[in-house]
């Protein structure tokens, strides 16, 4: 019986020992000067065109979000993306539906997204980007990358924002808080 016991501590503690740690969570981080503003909930936003916009990284589910709220009263045509990147790939999805929805009242699909791909935001509406896969492929630890988002009017007026990024790691204790 001694034998036995012993033999399930040895066992638990050996078992321990291989437990990989926990896995850290690569997410983009600013990383040089740009033109966007912190909110109070600690998501990036600005506004362009009289829509509001809000860049949040820190979401597990998806590496970058972006939020378009078109309150304006004209449609806008948003497109975004890593400059300088050819990516044919999908980097990601974009779901649209109206700002003041009634229960059950939808809108299209959620439909992949390319990189600088227009999508029109009609007015009284919402565009929710979900950009996973902003190189169109896995990204590493020091991956490098300016994103930019452009808002174009009916008149062809176009606003731009940039937002210079770095792949880092964030430790599983650090985003459990968050």
């Amino acid at each position: 019986m001694k034998h036995a016991w012993a033999m399930g501590v040895l066992g638990l503690v050996l078992a321990s020992c291989t437990t990989p740690p926990p896995k850290p969570w690569l997410r983009f981080e600013p990383n040089g000067a740009h033109d966007w503003t912190m909110g109070p909930t600690g998501v990036w936003v600005t506004r362009m065109h009289g829509a509001d916009f809000a860049l949040d990284l820190q979401r597990e589910q998806t590496r970058i979000q972006v939020t378009v709220e078109n309150r304006s009263a004209e449609p806008l045509v948003i497109r975004m993306g890593p400059e300088g990147s050819m990516t044919m790939n999908a980097i990601g999805e974009v779901l649209l539906r109206p700002l003041e929805a009634a229960p059950g009242q939808g809108g299209p699909d959620m439909e992949p997204y390319v990189n600088f791909k227009r999508i029109t935001v009609e007015a009284n509406w919402r565009g929710t980007f979900y950009v996973d896969s902003p190189l169109g492929r896995d990204i590493g630890l020091g991956t490098y990358l300016v994103f930019t988002v452009e808002a174009h009017d009916k008149k062809g007026d176009v606003e731009r924002r940039k937002m210079p990024l770095l792949a880092t790691n964030v430790a599983a204790q650090a985003r459990a808080g968050g």
